[in-house]
């Protein structure tokens, strides 16, 4: 049985689609990646991998960020933009973690659950679409949650967070 696919705008230019479900083994979640883009783009989309994990495909000019986790699966697609992808649900190990990739003002303003994931979700998105470029970050934690020239935007849907990032036109 496929889980249902939704198609959205959250960027300018920039196609989003998720799919939301059960993808707690990995082979799920790349089972959907591959079933996702042969429903959007068709059989001559083929996924391939850079050296570093970075996700490109066999057509030109195209640019997509793919995220995934227990419950969704999401991929951001451009003709126009490079782009970057992150989706999350809640789990505690955030907390535990939050101190590795939020400043410390960033964790001082940390007021809820949402504001953890929106966080979360736009600094490992605008990580994922630095790393296209010269002297990308080291690391999430060298990016601020205010980055010029970056646009960015996040939705809630149902249990999952996901940001989308793009450079601004």
């Amino acid at each position: 049985m496929s889980n249902p696919i939704e198609h959205h705008h959250l960027l300018e230019s920039v196609d989003v689609i998720l799919s939301t479900g059960d993808f707690s083994s990995l082979e799920s979640q790349r089972i959907c990646v591959k079933n996702m883009l042969r429903d959007f783009l068709g059989d001559d989309a083929i996924l391939h991998h850079r050296f570093d994990g970075a996700p490109f495909l066999s057509i030109p000019g195209l640019n997509i960020s793919i995220s995934h986790c227990r419950k969704a699966v999401a991929i951001a697609l451009s003709n126009k933009r490079k782009v970057g992808i992150d989706v999350e649900i809640w789990r505690e190990q955030l907390v535990k973690v939050a101190p590795r990739f939020l400043q410390k003002n960033e964790l001082n303003e940390m007021s809820s659950k949402t504001t953890l994931l929106r966080d979360w979700t736009y600094k490992e998105a605008v990580f994922k679409l630095l790393q296209n470029y010269p002297s990308p970050p080291k690391t999430i934690m060298d990016i601020s949650l205010n980055m010029p020239k970056v646009a960015a935007a996040t939705s809630h849907l149902n249990e999952v967070t996901l940001t989308v990032a793009s450079f601004s036109s």
